[in-house]
């Protein structure tokens, strides 16, 4: 802010930094407008993290360093626990995971940060389907690049048979969000702080997990958490993209995003096929996660096929994926001969880069 000040010597101008410019909210994750329609449930602790968003939600990676003010979760617990009894349990913690290093199309293994205070997610009786709760964290400290994570600890009620929660307590946290994707880590005591979580990635394809973070900057951050450019530069995670806000940071988003090296591949008598794909060495030292996927060339475009895929910068690797009965029986009608588009959606940093190539698919199958 300039403050101008008249006096008899002419005209003194000051500058006066507002404490509020060197601090700042910022908000990511789901963006909460879609519906929470999906329930899932597991018998044991079981942490969820968004690795690719789609639409107007980003992916639950912290964009900077600081520390998490609060959080909001939209959807309910389809359960009626009773104090003292196993079973349908409602508690829950917020996690921050690292992304390892990581080999070229391995599996990325995470590891367990901190977590918080225990929360609970509202039972259905007496609360909309649609609430949407807010919750605070103590001292949430987290790392530019560090995925932020919901952890349940299951809320099965131990009856073999025949229990009212044999598979679980059912959240109903989740949105139907073609292309996005929720991976996920489900081990009895295996998610506590320190503990390497193998995520998997196909149980979640098609979900959103309505849960939107505010991270706190700045002075605006809790106490003991470093906020610092060069604390984000020593401790980004993997894959922690630019600011695309500017135009320098759009050009270097868009060279992180994968590249489709191939032209065609040959379809193997199950269905199989491989396509190569390369990850940018903007990102040395770290790795691209995303979808690929085969998508028809008709008006209104079908998934044929499709994958998660990780891999290192700077390396090409081929993505193994296999048609869809349907896919099947599209290559087949076309004499095994078969022009498709080849998608990759990468998220980088909580925001998602979609590139999308001409393909041939050829062989027999």
């Amino acid at each position: 802010m300039i403050l101008r000040v008249g006096g008899a010597s002419g005209i003194v101008v000051l500058a006066v930094c507002a404490a509020s410019a060197e601090a700042e909210l910022r908000s990511f994750g789901s963006d909460l407008g879609a519906a929470a329609s999906i329930a899932e449930a597991r018998q044991s602790d079981t942490a969820y993290w968004q690795t690719v968003a789609a639409g107007a939600s980003s992916a639950a990676v912290a964009p900077a360093a600081g520390s998490i003010r609060s959080f909001k979760l939209k959807g309910v617990a389809l359960s009626q626990p009773v104090p003292g009894t196993p079973g349908g349990e409602t508690l829950f913690h917020l996690q921050a995971l690292r992304p390892l290093t990581i080999g070229a199309f391995q599996t990325a293994p995470y590891r367990v940060l901190i977590s918080s205070q225990g929360f609970n997610v509202p039972p259905k009786a007496g609360a909309n389907e649609q609430t949407i709760s807010t919750y605070e964290p103590e001292n949430f400290c987290v790392a530019k690049g560090d995925v932020l994570a919901f952890n349940t600890v299951g809320g099965w009620d131990g009856i073999p048979a025949g229990g009212p929660y044999p598979r679980g307590t059912p959240l109903q946290i989740f949105a139907s969000a073609p292309g996005a994707l929720v991976s996920q880590f489900n081990g009895a005591d295996q998610t506590n702080n320190g503990d390497i979580l193998i995520p998997d990635h196909l149980r979640g394809l098609g979900q959103e997990l309505l849960m939107q973070l505010t991270l706190a900057t700045g002075q605006d951050a809790a106490a003991p958490c470093p906020t610092s450019t060069a604390a984000d530069n020593a401790t980004a995670g993997p894959d922690a993209g630019p600011d695309t806000g500017a135009a320098g940071g759009q050009t270097a988003a868009r060279a992180q995003a994968t590249k489709i090296l191939s032209q065609r591949a040959r379809v193997t008598p199950k269905g199989s096929l491989k396509v190569a794909l390369f990850c940018s060495s903007a990102v040395a030292g770290r790795y691209c996660t995303g979808i690929v996927r085969v998508l028809s060339r008709e008006r209104r475009p079908r998934v044929l096929a499709e994958r998660v895929y990780t891999i290192t910068a700077g390396k090409t690797s081929k993505a193994a994926l296999r048609l869809s009965p349907a896919g099947r029986r599209l290559f087949a009608k076309a004499n095994r001969r078969l022009r498709v588009r080849i998608q990759t959606v990468k998220h980088s940093g909580g925001v998602a880069h979609t590139v999308t190539k001409p393909f041939v698919l050829g062989g027999r199958a």
